[in-house]
């Protein structure tokens, strides 16, 4: 499989710190597959990255730096798939470490089954200071991805992590640059301050391969470390994040087509009064430990879904298929 033509797009912005680390891993990997292109998205730097990524740019011709003036991770990446050379390509995200076999057992998957679009990695969560001590395993995979247990096929509202995913190339992906996306766009760069962050474009890429005929897939023999930096990480961020996960059950849903009333959701909804009163009573004692936090998380869940219900956006669906 060493010559396989495939691009990997990894987008950035302010994140040099780490962006120096992943761009020179992935460098050495590239280098033992000769048709394979590496294509960095500068996503509105204000820091030193722009610099940085010209001088890499210099010394390896396989490399080449793009810039996509809007921010939001939506822009990034719709932009680093319009750059695409190959059959292949896969999504790093510029804080991750792969492991080994990437992205060589990622591209041995599509290329033996052309039947599969999508092929999202297992985490790790590499802590680079103390994992905080509220911080349980429950709420760190909930907002940051976890292990995966064996070869799964995934639908909505399970598709593979983004940070780290390998995709065919298709003609439909130049829907996922449609003016119905542009119109209601989903990412966390794409929201204002008054609501919770919204994410989901790694839900809509693959959500294009699913609607396509193509299966996206999820594989444990192919694992990735995200970095994590703790003193960056409040419990606040971790009750905004729920409840934009809330908000993004709902509005993808609509946005997609698909029908919101799973069990699961309908549970959480019915006890939102209750866990809402109990979130309250925490806030007002200061006394929310590991176990008060989880409750509150799931109360900002149950209120997203909530609020996107009664007041989300309407009348408006994503294009799946040219032509129709």
């Amino acid at each position: 499989m060493s010559e396989t033509e495939f691009t990997v797009i990894i987008c950035t912005r302010n994140r040099i710190d780490v962006l120096r680390d992943t761009v020179e891993l992935v460098l050495r990997r590239l280098s033992m597959f000769p048709n394979s292109w590496l294509v960095v998205v500068d996503n509105a730097s204000t820091d030193s990255t722009s610099e940085y990524l010209r001088a890499q740019a210099v010394k390896n011709e396989r490399m080449v730096v793009v810039h996509e003036p809007i921010r939001g991770l939506y822009h990034a990446r719709a932009r680093g798939i319009r750059s695409v050379r190959g059959k292949f390509f896969t999504i790093l995200d510029d804080d991750v470490v792969p492991d080994d076999n990437w992205p060589g057992a990622l591209i041995v998957e599509l290329a033996q089954n052309p039947r599969i679009g999508v092929v999202g990695t297992a985490i790790d969560l590499l802590w680079e200071r103390d994992r905080p001590a509220w911080m349980t395993e429950r709420l760190a995979r909930n907002v940051f991805g976890g292990p995966i247990p064996g070869r799964s096929i995934c639908r909505f509202p399970l598709y593979p992590y983004g940070c780290s995913a390998a995709f065919r190339f298709c003609d439909f992906l130049q829907l996922y640059s449609a003016p119905e996306r542009q119109r209601v766009e989903l990412g966390w760069g794409a929201v204002s301050t008054q609501e919770a962050p919204v994410g989901g474009e790694d839900w809509d890429l693959a959500e294009l391969y699913i609607k396509n005929g193509l299966a996206a897939i999820t594989v444990d023999h192919v694992r990735v470390g995200h970095r994590i930096d703790g003193s960056k990480v409040s419990p606040a961020w971790v009750l905004q994040k729920f409840e934009g996960d809330g908000r993004l059950r709902i509005r993808y849903a609509r946005l997609a087509g698909h029908s919101w009333l799973s069990s699961r959701v309908l549970i959480l909804m019915a006890v939102f009064p209750v866990l809402w009163v109990l979130h309250t009573l925490m806030e007002g004692t200061g006394s929310s430990g590991p176990r008060g936090l989880t409750i509150q998380a799931y109360s900002c869940r149950a209120r997203g879904l909530w609020r996107e219900l009664l007041w989300g956006i309407r009348g408006v669906r994503y294009p799946f298929h040219l032509g129709g």
